[in-house]
């Protein structure tokens, strides 16, 4: 861990939202950000004295709960959200240590972890796992997935877990001490309209809203992606899943509890609480037997919802084109309400905040997997949003497509296109980089590559949709490096206006 300068400091700073709320020290992020200049001096000479001492300061370590409703009548407590708040000094303090942090992280955290990561999202985590039960379906293997649940897992974890992995991962002795005074010492009360409560010091897990959190649960976790060695695992900080496959039925139903028993004993060992409630299990193609998850008897399920996709045993995609359908026309309505003494200009920024965000969330994962009637359902369905930017009828013939370009609006089938290039690029740029490429026949000249297998499953993996999606792309496009300019380009070829 090096020591930071001025420079540091600012870019903290810059990064914090300019919110007026607070932690115990009452000190909004919005008065740091007009301070900032006045202030950085001292939080350098600060920081660098806790960098070289090893000790984080322990008044940066109390932490403000504020109970905030979530849903439904303010009367039940259950309705409600505990939100933490910590002190906006100890933040910049944190983010400066996270930036060096999180670049050795990179180096050694397994490939099978996608959360708090760079260039790694649920969309990432969802291809590869779908992917991959493809990919082991088309293979002849019998495949389940078995999704354990942890109750309050960033509370839990046990902090000696942290500190020794810190150390097999090969941590300076100075981020050690550093982070070991980070971790305890803890403590926080909870406000409630000016009212406090009594003070509780945390003995375990990594504190929540402090910004190296996730980053110290990724490292308390590590064992997870490599503890089972029977099934394959994907990880999303507390959210993961673990792939099994077998030779029979019979195989994969006792490979199933076997992992079962494998995760429950990891999860006591590092101090976890696994919920079995709401632990889940699926199979494809197949009914797979009930588990026993600590005495508990958890029943297979016909469709699994994993960082907000559902994923159904038949491995189609009506489940999950349904729910958008649903939020598309939600979204109408609320431009419509919403957006009724709004200029046309002003409704279509909010079609492309609600109904293409809407469309845009895991994109990649199942819009190159629809076939044209689900397509078109979505698009039907984003017309409805289309028209109510125009402030057309909701009923009525009316010519959609031309206005949705006169709009410079993409279609369903636009969006499709283009993230499944981005990834292709994205994926294969690799293959021309710095233009080493052995130019004797006419497609290697070109950046192309072998075409994958396209029979059965293996033609719906992503990965072989973006190999084919690849050797369509210009080759000026292969052969550019940055990937703004690449995307840039393929955004011009799809988007026709």
């Amino acid at each position: 861990m090096n020591y930071c300068c001025e420079q540091d400091i600012h870019r903290a700073i810059d990064n914090l939202k300019p919110s007026l709320t607070s932690g115990p020290d009452g000190l909004p992020n919005i008065l740091l950000k007009h301070l900032k200049f006045v202030i950085s001096p001292f939080l350098t000479r600060i920081v660098n004295c806790s960098i070289s001492s090893g000790v984080f300061p322990s008044t940066w370590k109390v932490s403000r709960v504020v109970p905030v409703p979530k849903r439904g009548s303010k009367e039940i407590i259950d309705n409600y959200r505990p939100i933490c708040l910590t002190s906006v000094l100890g933040k910049v303090v944190e983010a400066v240590v996270r930036k060096q942090f999180q670049d050795h992280l990179e180096l050694v955290l397994p490939q099978n972890m996608y959360g708090f990561r760079k260039s790694k999202g649920t969309q990432d985590a969802l291809v590869r796992i779908t992917d991959r039960i493809m990919e082991l379906k088309a293979s002849g293997k019998i495949v389940a997935i078995l999704a354990l649940d942890a109750s309050a897992a960033f509370d839990c974890l046990n902090h000696n877990v942290i500190l020794t992995s810190l150390k097999i991962m090969g941590v300076g002795q100075r981020m050690i001490r550093w982070s070991e005074s980070f971790l305890t010492g803890c403590s926080q009360f909870v406000d409630i309209d000016g009212i406090h409560s009594d003070f509780w010091t945390l003995a375990v897990g990594v504190g929540q809203g402090r910004k190296l959190s996730p980053d110290y649960y990724n490292v308390g976790s590590t064992s997870a992606a490599s503890w089972s060695k029977i099934s394959e695992s994907f990880l999303f900080a507390d959210d993961g899943s673990n792939v099994i496959a077998g030779d029979s039925i019979s195989d994969c139903n006792k490979k199933i509890q076997e992992v079962a028993n494998e995760l429950a004993l990891w999860f006591d060992l590092v101090g976890l609480t696994l919920n079995p409630q709401k632990s889940e299990v699926i199979g494809f193609g197949f009914d797979p037997e009930p588990i026993t998850i600590k005495g508990h008897l958890v029943q297979p399920k016909k469709s699994i919802k994993f960082l907000g996709l559902h994923i159904q045993s038949d491995l189609k995609w009506d489940q999950q084109v349904e729910l958008i359908c649903n939020k598309l026309r939600s979204s109408a309505g609320r431009i419509r309400v919403e957006g009724y003494h709004f200029t046309i200009k002003d409704r279509r920024q909010l079609y492309f905040a609600w109904t293409q965000g809407c469309l845009m969330s895991n994109a990649l994962v199942l819009l190159p997997r629809l076939n044209s009637i689900e397509l078109f359902t979505l698009q039907t369905a984003a017309n409805a949003a289309i028209r109510a930017v125009l402030g057309l009828p909701r009923f009525g013939k009316v010519p959609i497509n031309d206005l949705r370009m006169q709009l410079k609006i993409p279609s369903v089938r636009n969006i499709c296109d283009r993230v499944l290039n981005e990834y292709a690029w994205k994926r294969n740029s690799h293959v021309v980089a710095n233009k080493v490429i052995v130019r004797n026949t006419r497609s290697t000249a070109s950046g192309k590559i072998i075409h994958p297998i396209q029979k059965g499953l293996r033609g719906h993996m992503i990965s072989t949709k973006a190999d084919l999606a690849w050797n369509s792309l210009p080759i000026e496009t292969k052969f550019e490096l940055q990937q703004s300019r690449a995307f840039a380009q393929i955004k011009k070829s799809i988007y026709a206006f």
